[in-house]
């Protein structure tokens, strides 16, 4: 479940949670769904550290994190990546990088 920006600590800056960000996140979501939809049972995106370097993991994260959220949140009215997104897994693997995984065959996900 996604939680709008407006529920957040007034402390919280949520620097990446902007449409410039969520709409770099579409492109890859896009391309995963091109994936799947062509055949192939498994598609994963993974955001190497060292391809980031002017960045913290923990960075790398949030932005990944509230990319996803404002998509949710205002990119998404008919709720496509909704559905998409429930069954994709967004992993921290220490020392190598975020990996988003779809969880379920597309099989599955149309059902």
């Amino acid at each position: 479940m996604s939680v709008s920006r407006q529920q957040w600590s007034t402390l919280t800056n949520a620097p990446y949670y902007k449409e410039k960000f969520a709409l770099e996140l579409k492109i890859v979501l896009d391309e995963m769904l091109t994936i799947l939809e062509s055949g192939h049972s498994f598609v994963c995106k993974v955001y190497q550290y060292k391809h980031f370097s002017n960045y913290t993991p923990s960075t790398i994260y949030a932005r990944i994190i509230q990319s996803k959220m404002f998509l949710l949140d205002k990119l998404d009215p008919i709720g496509k990546y909704k559905l998409f997104l429930e069954n994709v897994e967004i992993k921290r693997e220490p020392n190598f990088g975020v990996i988003l995984s779809v969880k379920k065959p597309l099989e599955i996900l149309k059902e």
